[in-house]
C-alpha cells in the first residue's frame, strides 16, 4: 500500500506538471505560470532520481517475494524514469517556444505598459476634474464618487500587480 500511494503520487505530480506545460502563453500572467513550471521542473530534476528509486526498490522487494502487481502497475513504476525525461523534454520545448517569443512578448509588455500609463494619466485628470473634491458637490455626491473611483482604482492596481510582477 505505501509503495502505491508513492506510485500515484509521483504520478499524479508528473501528469500534473505535464499539463502546465500545454498550451500557448497569449499574455503575461500565462508566461509567468509557465515559468513558474520551467522553474520547478529545473529544480525538480535533479531530485526526481531520488523520488523513484524508493519507489521501484519497493516493487523489487514487492516481487521478490512474490506478491502478485498487475502488469499495468508494474509498466508505470518501471516507467518512471521514462515517463519524467518526457516532462523534462516537454518543459525543454516550452523553454524554448518562450524563448523564441521573446521578442514579441517583450514588445506587447512594452505596449501594454504604454497603454496602462495612458488610462491612469486619463484615470487621474478626471478623477480631478469630476472626483469627490469638486467644489458644489454634497457629502453624500462626494462619497458616491469616492467609492466609483475606490472601484476604478483597484483595477487599475490589479493591472499594475500583473505588469510589474
Amino acid at each position: 500500500a505505501e509503495a502505491q500511494v508513492g506510485l500515484k503520487g509521483l504520478t499524479d505530480y508528473m501528469v500534473d506538471v505535464d499539463q502546465r506545460l500545454e498550451g500557448e502563453c497569449p499574455d503575461l500572467d500565462t508566461v509567468r505560470e509557465m515559468m513558474t513550471v520551467l522553474s520547478e521542473v529545473r529544480g525538480k530534476e535533479t531530485d526526481m532520481e531520488l523520488d523513484i528509486q524508493p519507489i521501484q526498490r519497493k516493487y523489487n522487494l514487492l516481487l521478490k517475494y512474490s506478491r502478485q502487481i498487475p502488469d499495468e502497475e508494474l509498466a508505470v513504476v518501471f516507467g518512471l524514469d521514462l515517463q519524467w525525461s518526457q516532462v523534462v523534454l516537454k518543459a525543454r520545448d516550452a523553454a524554448d517556444k518562450l524563448n523564441q517569443q521573446q521578442h514579441e512578448l517583450k514588445n506587447r509588455l512594452q505596449n501594454d505598459v504604454r497603454a496602462f500609463t495612458a488610462k491612469v494619466k486619463a484615470f487621474r485628470t478626471d478623477f480631478e476634474a469630476n472626483g469627490p473634491m469638486e467644489d458644489g458637490i454634497t457629502s453624500d455626491e462626494a462619497a458616491k464618487r469616492l467609492e466609483k473611483y475606490k472601484k476604478v482604482y483597484t483595477k487599475f492596481e490589479d493591472q499594475w500587480r500583473t505588469l510589474a510582477d
